[in-house]
């Protein structure tokens, strides 16, 4: 099991998958998160949190 820790502002997070290197990237200006770097045959789908919800009403929103 994989632990989640809160991506920074201003900070990368860097992982491999099936030996393959993907980049995210925290915005500090807009608290947003972004891809950097992602395998070609990769596919990514741009959502909003909202969106995650509407399918998934479940999931429990973390709170500080």
């Amino acid at each position: 099991m994989q632990t989640y820790t809160p991506l920074r502002p201003g900070r990368e997070a860097r992982d491999t998958i099936d030996g393959e290197t993907i980049v995210l990237q925290a915005d500090a200006a807009s608290g947003s998160v972004r891809i950097v770097q992602a395998p070609k045959r990769a596919l990514v789908v741009y959502t909003y949190w909202f969106a995650w919800a509407a399918f998934h009403p479940q999931t429990e929103i973390y709170r500080r």
